[in-house]
């Protein structure tokens, strides 16, 4: 898992030879809900809003880590794998635990004009911040 993830990183070209974290900055963010009584039926993105998150990628440790107003950390247990969205985007994904051991998926996004997003999905609900490499 940490190999996949160290490769991907190396090839987005976000990672030091040295580096045990990778750090971004969210610099803005939104939110989608989705309906209770259907769950593909989502209630589209909200506005985005200004904020200034640092996330942290523990390669060691196969967590992510959001520090918002309430830390948000996710341990990884399967690679989602890498593919290429049908935007031409590149999107690689993992499978998360949060602390309440509610299991989500969190992807990381890299627009063909090089703009990088980081989407976190549960049943019920999903955000996504706008991020750029520390």
């Amino acid at each position: 898992m940490k190999k996949i993830l160290i490769i991907l990183l190396i090839s987005l070209g976000v990672l030091s030879a040295e580096a045990k974290s990778i750090w971004f900055t969210g610099y803005s963010y939104a939110v989608k809900y989705k309906d209770n009584y259907n769950r593909n039926n989502s209630q589209g993105w909200s506005n985005f809003q200004k904020c200034n998150v640092d996330i942290e990628f523990k390669i060691d440790d196969d967590v992510i880590v959001i520090y918002s107003n309430r830390t948000q950390a996710y341990a990884i247990y399967e690679n989602a794998g890498t593919y290429t969205d049908n935007e031409g985007g590149q999107q690689q994904g993992y499978y998360v635990l949060d602390q309440d051991y509610d299991k989500g998926m969190i992807r990381l996004r890299i627009a063909r004009d090089g703009t990088s997003q980081l989407y976190v999905d549960f049943n019920d609900v999903g955000w996504v911040y706008n991020v750029i490499r520390k």
